[in-house]
């Protein structure tokens, strides 16, 4: 099994070890947990470490196991080309892709929130994706909290009673800015 794993390039499944070993998919599993423990009672040669990797489909709660020789150039590649068909990972064990890994609440929340996204990214004339991005890139800028600073202050400014001018720049720098609607002579809350 470990010169399947050697000469193969690339991660394989446990169901593909267990064919290509005749050991079954059930022995290959075993098997395959023993090499990356080290009992398996096989001296693996320097520089070689067997991991694994668990990945689902999307909306899907089944995984896959995929096992290969962790410091191969390969994974990368295998990666993009898993993805492509509808794989994401579901546990990095081993830290084969540091900045890869999703948790899966991170999935949930991007699933129930699509329709949202679509919509928002479509007014915007997006990929969902480039919305997704966009968004991102803007509340991770270093300036994001110190314009959520900035327009606390304002809206404290327009609610203060005690100082008419500065609440009425606050209130019309709200409405500039598309917080506020001027509807027949009063302001309402944009929506």
């Amino acid at each position: 099994m470990l010169e399947i794993l050697l000469s193969a390039h690339r991660p394989l499944s446990v169901t593909e070890i267990g064919k290509l070993s005749n050991l079954g998919r059930n022995r290959a599993r075993g098997f395959a947990d023993r090499i990356i423990l080290g009992k398996a009672g096989i001296p693996t040669p320097p520089g070689v470490k067997v991991v694994d990797i668990l990945m689902s489909r999307l909306n899907s709660t089944h995984h896959y196991r995929f096992i290969g020789i962790k410091n191969e150039n390969y994974w990368e590649n295998w990666l993009e080309s898993a993805y492509k068909e509808g794989y994401r990972i579901s546990r990095d064990h081993f830290g084969i892709f540091p900045n890869h890994e999703i948790d899966p609440e991170i999935l949930t929340t991007i699933r129930k929130n699509l329709p949202r996204i679509s919509i928002e990214s479509k007014s915007r004339n997006l990929s969902s994706s480039q919305f997704l991005k966009e968004m991102f890139d803007y509340i991770l800028h270093p300036n994001f909290e110190k314009g959520r600073s900035l327009l606390n202050i304002i809206a404290s400014a327009a609610q203060n009673p005690d100082n008419l001018e500065e609440r009425k720049i606050a209130i019309s720098f709200l409405s500039r800015a598309g917080f506020f609607e001027k509807k027949s002579g009063s302001i309402k809350e944009g929506t």
